[in-house]
């Protein structure tokens, strides 16, 4: 929902009746660690670790992180790979695009709203 993975925390009688983000029933799954083996270029979605597992992809960050969101990745390829923040921001400034994800490099950012950091 809204590009985000959510986990139902109450027994409804239908699920249709209560949006996730909107009511308490629902929590995003940022706490854990889903992870995504990616071989292609991929477009992220807040919540996810990804391992890319193959040289040249890129994984771009869209512009719909909300506050306290989480991205992280990790670079399995052997190769190097790119990173696209598009408009979005890293501590403030904009960072080179596409950013270089070099092989084995890891990275891990949380969305305050405003900027990634």
């Amino acid at each position: 929902h809204n590009g985000r993975f959510w986990m139902l925390l109450n027994d409804l009688p239908n699920v249709a009746a209560s949006q996730p983000g909107v009511s308490a029933d629902w929590t995003s799954l940022d706490a854990g660690r889903v992870t995504a083996r990616i071989t292609a270029n991929t477009t992220a979605v807040a919540g996810v670790y990804y391992v890319a597992a193959t040289a040249g992809i890129t994984l771009t960050v869209p512009t719909n992180f909300a506050k306290n969101d989480y991205i992280g990745g990790r670079n399995a390829s052997g190769g190097n790979c790119n990173i696209n923040w598009g408009t979005n921001t890293l501590c403030g400034d904009a960072p080179e695009a596409p950013m270089g994800w070099p092989a084995n490099g890891q990275f891990e950012a949380y969305f305050d709203g405003v900027t990634f950091g």
